[in-house]
């Protein structure tokens, strides 16, 4: 047939339907090619990024270099800073920061530490070691302080204590069959010694010990008769059988040392140490270290 028109027809060898646009211009448009033009037109706009939006294929799940999930921010290309908290961190990265960490705190520590010392001063060191000679000495010398502040707790205070009288000193030992007493009698004015009395009593059994206790008068007796021409000594022997008792008595401003010579001190004679005027208070003490007890009466 022929168009009312006058146009030519287009002949469709698919068996589709054909549209015969008719514009203006009494062209015809080819509908494929205008068909293709909008999808690629269409196709062109989703793809195009418009201004400030990103268009991301969200569907797909992509990863990074890591195998670490990308998120939508990095799979646009957008580089995102996020605070390094140790997230992501390998162990070893961990474990050397945690170690700088220890050995920067143990630096502190010791700066801190050399700079609060302070080296001992040269009294602090002296202080010490006359604090050590100090402890030396009194180990050493305890014996002697020991007797010392004996003597000092036994005294009778200064204002009570007697200075015109008599000292009276003990001393009792044993041998292995005698028993023997020691008494010595100080007699004083002012705290001056002025005589002696000084016994020995020895005790025994009379038929067992009466050799011994015999040898002891005997000694007694002579030491009585070399005694009789020197002056300011008296030697007296009591004797029963059981017990000798030999007195000498020493008055110190009569007495002549140098008239006691070896015969006296072979009969048994107790040399005179003291001295006429001698302090008492240093003689009750020289008692006392000789395991003597004493005390003073009036």
């Amino acid at each position: 047939m022929n168009n009312q028109n006058n146009q030519p027809t287009n002949v469709n060898t698919n068996n589709e339907p054909t549209v015969t646009p008719v514009n203006n211009n009494a062209e015809v448009l080819d509908t494929s090619t205008n068909t293709t033009t909008n999808t690629n037109t269409n196709s062109s706009s989703a793809n195009t990024p418009t201004a400030g939006a990103v268009n991301v294929d969200y569907n797909e799940v992509k990863v990074d270099a890591n195998g670490n999930t990308m998120s939508r921010a990095q799979m646009a290309g957008v580089e995102v800073v996020a605070e390094d908290k140790g997230y992501g961190k390998s162990i070893e990265e961990l474990q050397q920061e945690s170690d700088a960490r220890r050995q920067q705190r143990k630096e502190e520590f010791i700066k801190k530490a050399n700079e609060e010392y302070e080296p001992n001063s040269k009294a602090r060191t002296f202080g010490l070691i006359l604090f050590f000679i100090v402890i030396i000495a009194f180990v050493v010398f305890l014996p002697e302080i020991h007797s010392y502040l004996s003597t000092l707790t036994s005294q009778t205070p200064t204002a009570e204590k007697i200075v015109t009288g008599k000292l009276e000193c003990t001393l009792s030992t044993n041998t292995e069959n005698l028993n023997i007493d020691y008494k010595s009698v100080f007699n004083m004015t002012d705290n001056k010694l002025y005589s002696l009395v000084h016994s020995t009593s020895t005790k025994g059994d009379r038929n067992l010990d009466a050799n011994t206790l015999d040898g002891l008068n005997e000694k007694c007796e002579k030491l009585k008769n070399v005694t009789k021409e020197v002056d300011g000594v008296v030697v007296k022997c009591d004797y029963d059988g059981a017990t000798m008792k030999q007195t000498q008595t020493f008055t110190y401003a009569d007495l002549d040392t140098e008239l006691l010579d070896s015969a006296y001190s072979e009969a048994g004679g107790t040399y005179p140490e003291f001295e006429n005027g001698q302090d008492m208070d240093k003689i009750e003490k020289e008692m006392k270290q000789n395991g003597y007890t004493c005390s003073r009466v009036e």
